[in-house]
């Protein structure tokens, strides 16, 4: 089972940024997860939030600053004031020197740019020579199918919250799924059993010892988690 740390979350890093994954990394887990959007300048960075203001000074979108205006907002986490809003490019080129890999959530607040944004990431990952270490998900389909027209070869899975069951195994399937825990939890047995038959499954956010336990059982490959070195302890004393 391979296991992602949530946005690099685990440590006590402010996530997303570089910090936060260098100790993931230094954790051995197989990879991170994080999210990419567009700076007013057309610079690819990581960032959650669609606005500043939860873990760095400000309350504007991210779109309406430059990748050097927001690299000026300090951190709001205590004593990592210093850390800044890492680019793609540079967390791309950490993960390549450790053999990491990393899961790109597009993240699209806007149908406008949604586009640029593919474009600019697809770029820079076939510059690096990254496409085997990066797989991508979203929530906003097209931008999925656009990065699929960009590069036939690129892995991308849809992210699924409150599906229907029976709307699951209707949906066009990418390359796979990733379903929030709760999702998973509902779904009935023969569900599971059919999507795990004809695609790639991986869950999120998975913390509680109960549904580590549950993937585990329901041989689920990746999981994706907020405290990634837990679920390590867990899934080797479930060998």
């Amino acid at each position: 089972m391979q296991i992602f740390s949530h946005r690099g979350r685990g440590a006590g890093f402010p996530e997303n940024t570089e910090p936060a994954f260098q100790s993931a990394i230094n954790a051995e887990v197989d990879g991170i997860e994080t999210d990419i959007q567009l700076t007013k300048d057309g610079k690819v960075v990581i960032h959650h939030d669609e606005r500043l203001g939860r873990v760095f000074q400000g309350n504007e979108k991210l779109f309406e600053l430059t990748l050097e205006e927001l690299q000026s907002r300090p951190c709001l986490v205590e004593g990592q004031e210093e850390v800044q809003i890492p680019t793609l490019e540079s967390v791309l080129k950490l993960f390549k020197a450790n053999q990491r890999l990393i899961n790109i959530e597009i993240k699209v607040y806007s149908a406008k740019t949604y586009k640029a944004l593919v474009e600019k990431t697809q770029a820079l990952v076939q510059e690096l020579e990254m496409l085997p270490f990066v797989f991508y998900s979203s929530f906003y389909r097209p931008a999925l199918e656009y990065m699929k027209s960009l590069d036939p070869e690129a892995a991308c899975l849809l992210l699924l919250e409150d599906e229907d069951a029976g709307d699951i195994l209707l949906l066009p399937q990418l390359n796979g799924f990733h379903l929030s825990i709760d999702t998973w939890r509902k779904l009935p047995e023969n569900v599971k059993k059919q999507l795990m038959k004809v695609t790639v499954i991986r869950l999120w956010t998975v913390n509680q010892p109960e549904d580590i336990k549950l993937a585990w059982k329901d041989g689920i490959a990746a999981l994706i988690s907020d405290v990634p070195e837990t679920v390590k302890t867990l899934v080797q004393e479930f060998y």
